[in-house]
């Protein structure tokens, strides 16, 4: 490797430019201009934690960091962290790398989890946001304060990458102040920074040279002798631009009629610098005139590249001439320490390839660039290979280059850069060379371009294409589309025409499985799963094996098979860590996934102890992985766990956290309807409504079946109900009783469940149906309802199903156990609630009123309303309400009056 400006990859193979890194250091005799270091340091010191600077090339942004930085550098007040931006970094996974890179010459090691996700996710399956929040909170621990600098940012115009910044300048930690320069205004809102006072900003205005600084540098920088009056004038002519005064006063030298000459000129800054160049150009020696015009095709330049373009027969000295052109201020900037790599100023470079296009032949550039490419694919850096190739219009070499690279660029995520190589092959060329079509159509669905994959998968068949291959595809844009109907079908159309040793069969399969389950055909799913995991440890897949197993065993929870789906998470274990590759990454992601199901099936047999256990190497796995379904699923089990201990707010607080990382594939429902679920039991009945009521869910006039991907939130309906019907009907503005509408949304789940063989969901729908019985006062109906329930229950060793329901459920327990329904399975139940089993003959109250609702009973008794109620117990009058339900539940009422007398009978109250 001759480019020892590379860096192995932090996050796979590819290689990383240490030259983007580096800080142009400040030039020599440059002019100070303390008065905009002053207003960059002033942002700094009011807590200003973004400095934007946006103005025309040429202007002196970079220099102006330069100087500013290298300042904070030297009094050691902050680290200094800097990235050069190129058109590359239009990838979002290669400008991840490059910002942690970036990072990393401040603080090694941060970011590290993000890059291990980046690693075992090569195509992104996380939010933007899910990784830059676990960047932000590793930047939020920085023992000092931190200015990151990105240059160049106009270069940036992937939309995705816009929105990932500004939730990082939303979201900076207060010890890290970004800096971002660009020729053009940032492509982002900044009125929130703004609002706040959060941002300095600069312009082309601000950055042009006063007089007093037009003198110094044309005098101290330049080293020209001018009187005043020329001065003024070259001044005039330039406005202050700086790329034009470097240019005039490079013009000016040896000239003895300076006053003459600056006269010659003026108009915009185009036609200015069309003529200074010139002028630059033609005062330069032969042999620079033409280094100038060979290597201006270059976008970084080090001697040994420079030779292999100017060789001719003589070794060339293109070393020696870049110092030169360095020392003579020529718009060379380094790009180390040690001088290897140098880059022309944008604005020069511009300028020496619009001219190279006039003057030079189009064979000449095919020349230079195919000596370009040469020598980059020698030396092991593809992407400038074919960014050379790609200019000469070199198919072979393009093609060669593309399917050379291909697999690499698509297992570390780079799908753009591959796109962009695909996309510049002539299509004669498409045509012509199979399976360059379905890399193509691959890459386009791996970005999230489905529009476009159809015409390349009808060339892909004209090709003569693996027919399973374009099946497996089509049937990927439908399941991204979730038509899993229609992806159901394609993926067996793909397992109908794939060859037995395919490598894509497991995949296939296991995506089989993931359309049927995201339908709620769990049998189906399970049978898919199953196969999946036979092909994958046939074939000696692991990773593709214990994925399998995961989804198989959660298949297993959702039919309500505790016992087996425990099996399944805790044999998948051993396999993990038993597998040579245990530590990688891919198995990592795998072994976190399995943890947190374990701890879900235990949590919900209440073994809380062992749960808690499970869930914490889940969680520490994801953690370490940055896999935001583990994370996403951890945080949510993590939330049961803390109501299941009587900590609401912790619980509130991990639900929190798992929304950070639910995507539009997981949890995307569950997750904001268990935080509903929980303001309810927080008594915080008004966000529960409102939530439910902005969803948009179909209430008045319900389908005959209900969408499976939405039972989570009739169940919450069905809870609101049981918790404050009146409240509900109000707020949903429902046509008939709540719990009438309960009632209906719960049998139409039951129904769906019980056909599809969910147990789980089966259990919950009988439970929340016997509630709704209790709470319409069919007190035997309820306790016979949960008869069924019960059963189900026993043999897998469901209990959290039915503490979690709180008081009312207790209470239709003791009832059952009354009238002899299953009271061994009650007596466990009530025991792990602490409470005792009834004796069939007791008269008494089965639940014990609290002190709260023993007080709440005295003061309806003495006449207060629900708001009188509220102000004098500090509570919201939804919370009342909930109080008041519990009271009638236990006391076997339906309202007030029934309430007051019932509890005087017992002698609760006077």
């Amino acid at each position: 490797m001759t480019d020892s400006t590379a860096l192995a990859s932090l996050a796979g193979d590819e290689v990383l430019l240490a030259t983007k890194l580096y800080l142009p250091p400040p030039r020599p005799r440059a002019v100070l201009r303390p008065h905009l270091i002053e207003r960059l340091s002033h942002g700094l010191a009011l807590g200003r934690q973004v400095t934007v600077i946006s103005a025309p090339p040429g202007s002196g942004k970079s220099s102006l960091l330069a100087e500013w930085l290298a300042g904070l550098r030297r009094d050691g007040s902050r680290a200094v962290a800097w990235l050069s931006l190129d058109s590359r970094d239009n990838e979002p996974r290669r400008l991840f790398v490059y910002c942690i890179a970036a990072l990393q010459t401040v603080r090694p090691g941060i970011g590290q989890r993000v890059l291990d996700f980046l690693r075992s996710h090569p195509l992104g399956t996380a939010n933007p946001q899910t990784l830059l929040t676990m960047l932000i909170n590793e930047m939020a621990e920085l023992p000092r304060p931190l200015v990151f600098g990105l240059d160049d940012y106009h270069l940036i115009e992937t939309e995705t990458v816009h929105p990932a910044l500004a939730f990082l300048l939303d979201n900076l930690p207060p010890q890290v102040h970004m800096v971002i320069a660009s020729r053009r205004g940032l492509p982002l809102s900044l009125a929130r920074l703004r609002a706040r006072g959060a941002v300095t900003e600069l312009s082309g205005i601000d950055l042009r040279f006063t007089a007093a600084e037009s003198a110094q540098f044309l005098r101290q920088t330049m080293g020209l002798t001018l009187a005043a009056a020329e001065i003024a004038l070259l001044e005039e002519r330039t406005e202050g631009w700086i790329a034009g005064l470097q240019l005039a006063a490079l013009s000016l030298h040896g000239r003895e009629d300076a006053a003459g000459f600056v006269k010659e000129f003026s108009g915009s800054h185009r036609y200015v610098l069309d003529y200074l160049l010139a002028e630059v150009l033609q005062r330069q020696p032969a042999g620079v005139q033409n280094f100038l015009q060979q290597t201006s095709i270059l976008e970084r330049l080090s001697g040994p590249l420079c030779d292999a373009l100017l060789a001719n027969g003589q070794p060339p000295n293109s070393q020696a001439v870049l110092e030169q052109l360095e020392q003579a201020n020529l718009f060379v900037v380094p790009l180390d320490d040690r001088r290897r790599w140098y880059r022309y100023h944008h604005l020069f470079a511009d300028l020496l390839r619009e001219r190279q296009r006039q003057t030079a032949s189009p064979a000449a550039l095919v020349r230079l660039h195919t000596l370009a490419s040469d020598w980059f694919e020698q030396n092991g850096l593809p992407a400038e290979a074919m960014h050379h190739a790609l200019a000469a219009g070199d198919a072979p070499r393009i093609l060669r280059l593309a399917r050379q690279n291909a697999s690499p660029l698509l297992s570390q995520g780079e799908l753009v850069t591959l796109l962009s190589w695909l996309d510049a092959l002539p299509e004669s060329r498409v045509r012509s060379r199979s399976g360059i079509s379905l890399l193509q159509a691959w890459a386009m669905v791996l970005t999230g371009r489905l529009e476009a994959v159809e015409p390349y998968l009808r060339q892909a068949e004209q090709e003569s294409a693996e027919a399973g291959e374009v099946a497996a595809l089509r049937a990927t844009v439908a399941y991204f589309r979730r038509d899993m109907a229609q992806a159901v079908r394609l993926y067996r159309q793909a397992l109908d025409h794939l060859p037995a040793d395919s490598y894509l069969r497991g995949c296939v399969v296991q995506s089989l499985g993931a359309a049927h389950s995201w339908q709620g055909q769990v049998r189906a799913a399970s049978l898919a799963f199953a196969e999946a995991s036979t092909i994958s440890r046939e074939t000696g897949n692991l990773a593709v094996h214990l994925v399998a197993q995961w989804t198989l065993g959660l298949l297993h929870a959702e039919q309500g098979h505790l016992r087996q789906a425990e099996a399944i998470f805790r044999q998948a274990l051993g396999l993990a860590g038993e597998s040579p590759a245990a530590g990688q990454p891919g198995l990592l992601v795998f072994a976190g996934r399995l943890h947190v199901g374990l701890a879900e099936i235990l949590l919900e047999q209440n073994q809380l102890e062992a749960a808690r256990r499970q869930l914490a190497a889940g969680l520490a796995l994801g953690e370490q992985t940055g896999e935001a379904g583990t994370l996403s699923g951890g945080y949510l089990t993590r939330a049961r766990l803390a109501l299941a201990e009587g900590d609401l707010n912790g619980a509130l607080a991990a639900v929190e956290q798992a929304g950070l990382y639910a995507g539009p594939f997981y949890l995307s429902t569950q997750v904001p309807a268990y935080r509903a679920r929980l303001w309810l039991t927080q008594g915080n009945l008004r966000a529960a409504l409102d939530w439910l009521a902005d969803s948009g869910l179909p209430v008045n006039s319900l389908p005959a079946e209900l969408p499976y991907q939405h039972e989570e939130e009739y169940l919450l309906l069905a809870r609101l109900a049981l918790a404050d019907s009146e409240a509900v009907e109000v707020g949903l503005k429902l046509q008939q009783p709540a719990l009438a509408v309960a009632r209906a949304a719960l049998n139409r789940v039951e129904t769906a469940a019980r056909a599809a063989g969910r147990g789980g969901r089966l259990l919950e729908s009988l439970l929340l149906r016997a509630l709704v019985a209790q709470a319409d006062g069919q007190l035997d109906a309820a306790a016979d309802g949960l008869a069924e329930a019960l059963a189900l229950a026993e043999p897998e060793g469901y209990v959290r199903l039915f503490l979690d329901e709180g008081q009312p459920m207790l209470s239709l327990l003791r009832r059952a156990a009354a009238k002899n329904v299953a009271r061994d399975t009650v007596a466990l139940l009530l025991a792990a609630a602490g409470q005792a089993l009834p004796g069939v003959e007791s008269e008494l109250l089965l639940d014990p009123l609290s002190e709260r609702e023993l007080e709440i009973l005295q003061l309806i008794a003495a006449g207060q309303s629900n708001k009188e109620l509220a102000e004098r117990l500090v509570l919201t009058v939804g919370t009342v309400k909930w109080h008041l339900n519990n009271i009638y539940s236990k006391l076997n009422v339906r309202s007030r009056t029934q309430a007051i007398a019932r509890a005087r009978e017992l002698g609760l109250i006077e």
